[in-house]
């Protein structure tokens, strides 16, 4: 038997999962990314990371307009992260060494590195945690402990894959905090890391794997990469006390080192070239990738044998027909002709229209967000999956 033959559920995560932790959704990303960090020009001196970060959000504004000025598409359109991140991709891949940003010639490697630096900057924050003080970030905890906390009572832990279209640890942490720790299906090395702590908020490579399964389609802000594809995993727990650069002491004690603000500084500085493992819908180089490889076949995988597949906030975008062939290829490989039971919670009747399009028969009526799903339905669901 294989490691994920017994898992037969999982829970299909997108941007509307996150909402309550108050990180911005893919399709607002442009002016949510710079609303929820209005301290990001004054950090520029106090920080070592300042003036890294600044330049990534300058520059992804800047391309954001240019991508807007073409006339294609709504002005809407070009809020969506996805939109914007796969042009710049695009343009590398067709061979375009350059481009003008308000008359600053940028080269293409640059610019996809400065906008890797933004996402990761922007979701790295992880506010459930932090930023109480902002009304803006003022974050909901309690469905993402209700959800882990559910997962470990009902026994589900280890028959739970866990597939994302997000970037945050949101996941990861919660898991941790509930005692169920995920763990990702790739080896990574446990000495990555940016404090001198080898406390981990993921299970470690050679853990027991109890826990769910992290499938990360899009990559994280806690994976590192550099040109060959090797994979670096900043896992590590601060102390509360350990500086990261100008980020002193902090006062959240086991807290994922990760989201201090100099941690992208100090990753560089330790690995340089090292740029977050983050990807965009075209999915480039996918063979190339291993772990990337890793993540996508495991999860075709989980979707293949899955008894129940519950998606909460994913939208099945246009942008990203990749997954939709994902979901559509792993149905094929069901030789016994079975179909999972579908769940799909989300508010708008136009994204369940879609998957009622994919899958023909969902779980009916189920317009809530994730935060009152916790509340209404999700406990029942899993209770039903527990006791299949």
């Amino acid at each position: 038997m294989t490691e994920h033959d017994d898992r037969d559920l999982v829970l299909f995560l997108g941007a509307g999962f996150s909402w309550d932790a108050r990180l911005p959704l893919m399709s607002q990303f442009g002016s949510g990314s710079v609303a929820t960090q209005p301290g990001v020009p004054g950090n520029v001196r106090s920080h070592k990371a300042g003036e890294m970060i600044l330049g990534a959000m300058q520059t992804y504004q800047a391309f954001q307009r240019l991508c807007a000025e073409t006339g294609l598409l709504e002005r809407r359109d070009w809020e969506n992260v996805e939109e914007v991140f796969g042009v710049a991709e695009s343009l590398k891949y067709s061979g375009v060494e350059t481009v003008d940003l308000a008359g600053e010639r940028v080269h293409i490697e640059e610019l996809i590195a400065r906008i890797k630096i933004w996402i990761w900057k922007t979701y790295q924050q992880l506010p459930v945690m932090r930023g109480e003080r902002r009304p803006e970030a003022l974050a909901n905890r309690e469905p993402y402990q209700v959800l882990f906390d559910t997962l470990r009572d009902l026994d589900l832990s280890r028959q739970t894959t866990i597939i994302t279209t997000n970037y945050d640890i949101v996941s990861e942490y919660f898991g941790f905090r509930s005692g169920v720790p995920i763990h990702y299906p790739f080896d990574w090395s446990s000495s990555f890391g940016v404090t001198t702590s080898t406390r981990h908020f993921v299970e470690k490579p050679d853990g027991q794997k109890q826990g769910p399964t992290l499938c990360k389609l899009h990559g994280s802000v806690n994976f590192f990469q550099d040109a060959t594809g090797s994979i670096g995993v900043a896992a590590d727990l601060g102390d509360g006390v350990e500086r990261v650069g100008n980020t002193g002491g902090s006062r959240f004690k086991n807290e994922p080192t990760i989201a201090m603000y100099d941690a992208i500084w100090k990753i560089r500085e330790d690995h340089p070239g090292w740029l977050p493992a983050i990807v965009p819908p075209s999915y480039a180089k996918l063979e190339e990738t291993p772990w990337l490889s890793a993540t996508w076949n495991r999860a075709r995988a989980a979707l293949s044998t899955a008894k129940t597949v519950i998606f909460v906030g994913y939208s099945l975008p246009p942008t990203d027909g990749f997954m939709r062939a994902l979901l559509v290829g792993a149905q094929m490989l069901r030789h016994d002709g079975s179909r999972p039971r579908v769940v799909v919670i989300d508010t708008s009747p136009s994204v369940r229209r879609k998957y009622r399009d994919l899958f023909h028969t969902i779980e009916p009526r189920i317009r809530m967000d994730f935060s009152r799903a916790m509340k209404k339905v999700m406990p029942r669901l899993l209770d039903e999956v527990a006791n299949e």
